[in-house]
């Protein structure tokens, strides 16, 4: 993740810098949903500013063993930097 040169706009307001606050994010394998994360980011909460590096969000959950394939969707919720 990074922020763009213009800043972050949050409801048409541009701020200088975001935080990472919630996520979602939907976890399935051989086309069935195995979990809906939903809340919270857990551990770190990045504050973004332009022109500063990446921040690489990652996460991992266990794939079964009878898995032929999965997939991950979801999106990120950003406040104002603090």
């Amino acid at each position: 993740m990074s922020l763009q040169p213009e800043g972050c706009i949050i409801n048409g307001m541009t701020f200088d810098s975001c935080q990472l606050y919630w996520r979602h994010l939907l976890i399935q394998f051989n086309g069935d949903i195995r979990s809906n994360v939903d809340g919270e980011a857990i551990g770190k909460y990045p504050l973004l500013r332009p022109g500063e590096g990446e921040f690489v969000y990652e996460s991992f959950t266990r794939l079964p063993a009878s898995s032929i394939s999965g997939s991950a969707e979801g999106y990120f919720k950003f406040v104002r930097g603090r």
